[in-house]
């Protein structure tokens, strides 16, 4: 294969890579590909904001039709398996090595599970056939917390849709196990109609209970989506929290509640603050 063509095929395939969108990690110990997105990583690199994106595809076109032939053909027999073919062994063999030595636990997050991978290749526009077959597995893997679906606490649930905390990755600064992981949903969403900032991945989630209730269902579905998004959206970009146990379902229905409780700032509507009143004086300028 000539490096033209090499590197066209492999531009194609750095689509197929399981990262999601999260906080950016330090660089491995030996010089990755990139400095690799990883919250959960849950969700194919297509999520990856353009400009990252757009960072990875030409390190792409650059480096990897030069590394690749270097790669042994050779790689663990799971690839085999999971009915890779012989380039996206190859992908993973680079992604892999970037990383250098990684326990069990986290070397895991760099490979793609049947799911994602079937989205990769479909670059996320799966066909009905293949849509359905994605939701019938994913609703398999969702598991219901042993007493039921109850709300949970709306104040603890804003602490974790704020907070970033965990998915790191390597011996430097590692996470802190007695301290929860975070859900980090400000990162994609817009969370209460006051807030300044949040993140545009996904829809803002300002009034989002306004007209949804609190009964059971409603919960239900929250939860599910939560959860395992995947179950109800083929090829989402949202991570599956509850499915690789990053929150567990007592944290969901936190966040649930401080979704959909009347009372929660999320559905809040009164009007924001008011802006500071204009005196005609100018600050002063540094010198």
């Amino acid at each position: 294969m000539s490096p033209a063509s090499a590197a066209s095929r492999l531009l194609i395939m750095s689509r197929a890579a399981p990262c999601s969108v999260g906080k950016r990690l330090k660089a491995p110990k030996r010089p990755g590909l990139m400095y690799w997105y990883v919250h959960c990583a849950f969700a194919p690199i297509s999520a990856l904001p353009g400009i990252h994106r757009s960072l990875f595809q030409q390190l792409a076109r650059s480096l990897l039709c030069l590394v690749l032939p270097l790669v042994a053909v050779a790689v663990p027999e799971v690839g085999e398996a999971r009915g890779l073919n012989a380039l996206e062994r190859q992908m993973e063999a680079v992604i892999r090595d970037s990383w250098g030595e990684l326990p069990n636990h986290e070397a895991r997050r760099l490979v793609q599970d049947e799911t994602q991978l079937e989205c990769s290749r479909a670059r996320n526009r799966p066909g009905e056939g293949l849509r359905e077959q994605i939701l019938a597995r994913e609703r398999e893997r969702i598991r219901y917390p042993e007493g039921g679906l109850v709300m949970g606490d709306p104040l603890v649930g804003e602490q974790l849709a704020r907070s970033g905390y965990g998915g790191r990755v390597g011996s430097r600064r590692p996470d802190d196990p007695a301290r929860a992981n975070g859900g980090n949903c400000h990162a994609c969403h817009l969370l209460e109609p006051r807030d300044d900032t949040g993140g545009n991945l996904g829809p803002s989630l300002a009034g989002y209970g306004i007209g949804r209730g609190t009964d059971a269902a409603q919960l239900r579905q929250l939860y599910v989506r939560i959860y395992n998004p995947q179950a109800l959206m083929a090829c989402s970009q949202m991570p599956r929290f509850g499915h690789h146990g990053f929150l567990t379902p007592e944290q969901i229905l936190d966040i649930a509640a401080y979704l959909l409780h009347p009372e929660s700032p999320v559905n809040r509507t009164e009007p924001l603050r008011e802006a500071p009143v204009d005196t005609g004086r100018s600050l002063p300028i540094a010198r």
